[in-house]
């Protein structure tokens, strides 16, 4: 008798289980989530399920533990196999973040588990230290304009080998930049637009602000690319989208990539036409034709 309520209630168990944590593979639940402070950023590491299957992943952060995420936005939308995000909120405030899933048919599957997919304990930033932005007479000119950015396939063209595959692209190029032999060659000095100061900085500006003091100011270019090309993966403004490829323009160009600093500076030419005639100018200056 005591066997049969033994099993009995070990079937029980098993049931409740099975519903709060259901082995459907339908069910794409993130799991492992892992937050850890460092280097004035708030990085996020997670595990995919075997045979997860979603849209996308998203990334909600709040000042408060996270139970639901109705009429709440996202403050990252990532490629389905993601495993990792890093965050750069405001410093000195404690945040509670949460990973969820959104399925293929474009709604957000809603199972949020704490210290599972959720966090259960804040993290904040410590305060950083500002840094004076490098103004300079000879990119007056370069400021932003109201002219939205051109669409661009930025997952599929901009990491690619570059979008610069013929003579005749890169003569239309020498032509942009109005190049012609009696230009002296000169090392270019890297360019911080003023809309990157950092003042009153909040989302997306502040985490690109974050990039260019730790990475591009201080000259560590190939780990600002990897950090750019990670910010154009998230949910951005045009403007900021227009200002980071200006800047992969610039670390390929500081790296000895002329090609690609030639496509990304043909990118936002509509954006910021003299300031990319300037760039344009000395990037096929150092570029032999094929």
């Amino acid at each position: 008798m005591k066997k049969k309520a033994f099993f009995s209630l070990l079937l029980v168990l098993m049931c409740a289980k099975a519903r709060i944590f259901p082995q459907d593979f339908t069910r794409p639940i993130i799991e492992s989530l892992h937050i850890k402070e460092a280097d004035g950023k708030i990085n996020l590491s997670w595990t995919l399920p075997e045979h997860f299957s979603a849209q996308s992943i998203l990334v909600f952060r709040s000042k408060s533990q996270i139970s639901s995420v109705k009429n709440s936005f996202p403050i990252a939308e990532l490629l389905p196999t993601r495993t990792y995000f890093s965050d750069t909120p405001e410093s000195g405030i404690d945040f509670y973040y949460c990973v969820l899933a959104r399925t293929t048919d474009a709604g957000i599957f809603e199972t949020i588990i704490p210290s599972v997919n959720a966090s259960v304990q804040p993290v904040r930033i410590k305060p950083l230290e500002h840094y004076e932005a490098e103004k300079s007479a000879d990119y007056a000119d370069g400021h932003m304009r109201p002219t939205p950015l051109p669409a661009l396939d930025l997952f599929d063209d901009l990491k690619k080998e570059g979008n610069i595959k013929n003579k005749q692209l890169l003569q239309a190029a020498k032509e942009l930049s109005v190049l012609n032999g009696n230009i002296e060659k000169k090392t270019m000095k890297p360019h911080i637009f003023e809309a990157d100061s950092p003042s009153n900085k909040s989302g997306d500006d502040y985490y690109l602000y974050q990039i260019l003091k730790n990475s591009f100011i201080p000259e560590k270019y190939k780990k600002s690319m990897d950090e750019l090309n990670d910010f154009l993966g998230i949910k951005r403004s045009k403007e900021s989208t227009a200002r980071a490829i200006f800047y992969l323009g610039e670390s390929f160009y500081f790296l000895g990539d002329y090609r690609k600093a030639i496509s990304h500076f043909l990118s936002v030419s509509d954006d910021f036409p003299e300031l990319s005639r300037k760039w344009l100018d000395a990037s096929l200056d150092l570029y032999e034709l094929p």
